[in-house]
């Protein structure tokens, strides 16, 4: 589930430039210019985040947090303030329990931190049931492995899913869920790329004092108690994150940080990785005692190339799902785009094909889609050129800029993990921004930097 956002600032473009940026990174963003606004916004939508500009305080004054705070506790605030805070402000930031950032970018990597460590964590899983076909598909090897799936839901052992960036891990693992006897308990899911040792094991395994809350602070295991907790890109976690995890898992119990109390683990454990696990075992990046540990059941997703069968039953659940959301008519897909469809090898996989039909849908002006855009259709790492929006001609111009702004982005992207061969630091330098940023930018158009070690790997 998205979080939702309230950002409030006195000028009408700074405030619609930090809803699109919001947006443009997974979240659901709302606008308010004074504070009647925001509290209209309060009783309308169930929010989340309050974002402050330093422009809306300087407008409103110091007292203003208070009144928000008031009319939303429930809602975590922050203000966006780069100049030295003030005794008044201090003031109002204590009493609120809002914190304090230099600015949008800071903001969103502490969102994005909490969206993936704790994936609006620690609430229960509120999404319809996961359609076991759209987890597999139709075809031999896909009705294969779905069985497996099924058998190790019915089982309390941990589940090792293996697979290739877009095969549908993610959604693998809410089916064994809610196919499990906790189905009625909590998923919860973290993504654990990019993620240093210090967040870890502070939002993992809890701490005692929170430097921030100044208060107990619960970790992962602990909120997903009699659920599932998901532990996605598992390959990425440090070698002595690695040895903590283990420990939690072979002892079933662990510590906060800084903590001497002992907590039981009470969760079910699912990891998955895109990464080739056996390089990472005989090169030492991966612990064979904690893969030994982890894959007591063992699931391999086939990439979509080895099941070309269920391209088209995809790619038309794809298209139903995106005519609604975007309020088009389109119903079927021309002889000429199935065929594109099906002869296309989806390097990129579920997630890939997913990406072109909602473009198709995008540009579809009656109940057919005729073809599919070929700059949808580029393999990550390969064919790095892009096209203009073929639907150009019905586009107004802020939504043509912000078309071609958006894939002319996504290429530069690839284009220096390409020189840089995968390497995110490497090319995080050479874009002139940090590495969370950067990291932040891919994730936002689905860009695994492992697909770029692959690539040199065939060469």
């Amino acid at each position: 589930m998205k979080q939702k956002i309230l950002a409030l600032d006195s000028n009408f473009l700074s405030l619609e430039n930090t809803i699109k940026s919001f947006k443009n990174n997974g979240f659901e963003a709302y606008g308010a210019f004074s504070f009647e606004e925001a509290k209209q916004k309060f009783a309308k939508k169930n929010l989340d985040v309050l974002a402050i500009s330093n422009g809306f305080l300087e407008k409103m004054g110091h007292k203003i947090i208070n009144k928000l705070k008031e009319a939303a506790p429930a809602v975590s605030g922050f203000v966006l303030h780069a100049s030295p805070i003030n005794m008044g402000l201090r003031e109002a930031l204590d009493s609120s329990g809002y914190e304090c950032l230099e600015n949008t970018d800071q903001l969103m990597d502490k969102l994005m931190s909490l969206q993936t460590g704790r994936q609006t964590a620690g609430e229960p899983e509120t999404e319809s049931q996961v359609d076991a076909d759209l987890v597999i598909g139709d075809s031999s090897a896909a009705r294969e492995a779905q069985d497996f799936l099924m058998a190790a839901a019915k089982s309390e052992a941990p589940v090792f899913l293996a697979g290739e960036t877009g095969t549908g891990k993610g959604l693998a693992a809410r089916f064994i869920h809610q196919n499990s006897s906790r189905a009625g308990q909590k998923f919860l899911s973290v993504h654990c790329v990019g993620l240093s040792d210090e967040f870890v094991e502070r939002e993992w395994f809890g701490c005692d004092r929170d430097a921030e809350a100044r208060k107990e602070t619960p970790g992962l295991f602990e909120r997903a108690e009699g659920g599932t907790l998901f532990l996605d890109e598992i390959g990425d976690l440090s070698p002595d994150m690695q040895a903590k995890l283990l420990r939690a898992l072979e002892d079933r119990e662990f510590q906060h940080a800084g903590g001497r109390r002992t907590f039981e683990v009470r969760c079910r454990i699912i990891v998955a990785t895109g990464a080739d696990l056996k390089s990472a075992l005989e090169a030492g990046r991966f612990r064979p005692d904690l893969y030994f540990r982890l894959s007591a059941a063992s699931i391999h997703l086939p990439p979509l190339r080895e099941r070309q069968e269920d391209v088209l039953m995809f790619a038309r659940r794809f298209l139903q799902d995106f005519a609604r959301e975007h309020g088009k008519r389109a119903e079927k897909f021309s002889p000429e785009a199935e065929e594109m469809l099906s002869r296309h090898a989806w390097p990129g996989n579920i997630r890939e094909l997913k990406h072109a039909v909602e473009q198709a849908v995008l540009a579809c002006r009656g109940k057919t889609v005729e073809k599919i855009p070929s700059a949808s259709m580029n393999p990550a790492g390969k064919g790095l050129s892009y096209a203009l929006p073929e639907d150009m001609e019905s586009m107004t111009l802020r939504d043509f800029r912000t078309r071609a702004l958006e894939q002319g982005e996504r290429v530069y992207l690839e284009r220096l993990l390409d020189r840089h061969r995968g390497h995110v630091s490497h090319s995080a330098e050479s874009a002139g921004v940090d590495r969370k940023t950067f990291y932040r930018k891919i994730r936002q158009y689905g860009i695994d930097p492992k697909d770029f070690k692959k690539k040199l790997e065939k060469k």
